[in-house]
């Protein structure tokens, strides 16, 4: 990337040296402040297998998700204990812990 002062010129070069595309320097902070999320917004990013080249194998070679799909009822089961460790271990506190009191709660509905 190189800057030319006299006239406002941003010279943008891609990493392989292909593409090079001329800027006006407002234009250059117009298009860099697009990827700026609005107030209270958040940028989704996928990664690993939902992201986008992974999608794009999956729909090139006809995969559907259902063959990802984990039938299993034993891994359930320890998905919910070490979620209940994670629970515990990040906020200090069992998650049946009462925060003002201290006593131990029960689950008196599931929904």
């Amino acid at each position: 990337m190189s800057y030319v002062r006299e006239e406002s010129i941003l010279i943008y070069k891609s990493k392989d040296g292909k593409n090079i595309r001329q800027f006006y320097a407002t234009d250059f902070i117009a298009s860099l402040a697009s990827h700026i999320p609005n107030k209270s917004e958040q940028m989704v990013r996928y990664l690993g297998f939902y992201s986008n080249v992974y999608r794009g194998r999956r729909k090139k070679d006809n995969i559907d998700l259902a063959d990802f799909v984990i039938q299993d009822s034993e891994y359930k089961k320890g998905c919910n204990k070490s979620w209940a460790r994670l629970i515990k271990k990040i906020y200090e506190m069992g998650p049946l812990t009462c925060p003002k009191c201290g006593g131990h709660m029960r689950i008196i509905a599931f929904t």
